[in-house]
């Protein structure tokens, strides 16, 4: 409906956990004071266009002779307003994960969400530590001198969530959704410019 929108795997997954485990109370967590979004909405509408010359005007004419793009935004659209509303909603999942997992089991899905959000959010702690916590990953991968190895260590990061020479994904088949299918798609054959490395004016440092 909007034509100006264009249209790390273990958060995908203990977020998504948590969702489906407890749905009941992740709708209790919903933020209350969201207002409720048209998704489609007549008044975008240009009802002095012909829908059969021009759809899009038709349909979003005059939407897109009023709207303005608010300057925080590079779009807008009821596309956009979804997605901040989506934020909003995981937020308030996350935040909820965090402020009860020290009461919950161990093993709670809930508890694993709320330990690994802080965790990703105490920028005092990563700042301490460093490019430790990579060092035995860096020391793996400075230590490839051969082709086999090379190959032993691609397989190795690619298991461990890194799209290294590749990238690999599980999608459904376009031609049955009750199936997926694993899909290969190149990657890492480029760098950027040599300025992108040796350039240090303001604009550059910037990037």
């Amino acid at each position: 409906m909007d034509a100006r929108i264009k249209t790390n795997s273990t958060m995908a997954t203990l977020l998504a956990s948590a969702l489906v485990a407890g749905a009941s109370a992740i709708h209790a967590q919903t933020p209350k004071t969201l207002t409720p979004l048209k998704v489609i909405d007549t008044a975008y509408m240009n009802r002095g266009a012909k829908a059969c010359v021009d759809f899009f005007q038709f349909a979003n004419g005059t939407w897109l002779a009023h709207d303005t793009i608010p300057a925080a935004y590079s779009t807008s659209g009821v596309g956009r307003d979804m997605s901040d509303r989506n934020e909003l909603v995981v937020r308030s999942v996350l935040d909820d994960a965090l402020a009860h997992r020290k009461a919950l089991p161990q093993d709670n899905t809930t508890r694993k969400l709320g330990t690994f959000y802080a965790t990703c959010m105490d920028s005092t702690a990563a700042e301490q530590m460093g490019i430790g916590p990579l060092k035995s990953t860096l020391s793996s991968i400075d230590a490839v001198n051969s082709r086999p190895a090379l190959i032993a260590e691609i397989g190795r990061l690619q298991m461990n969530g890194s799209n290294v020479g590749f990238d690999y994904s599980a999608d459904p088949d376009p031609h049955d959704a009750a199936h997926y299918l694993g899909g290969f798609g190149q990657g890492g054959l480029g760098l950027p410019d040599r300025d992108y490395y040796t350039k240090t004016d303001p604009s550059s440092d910037s990037l």
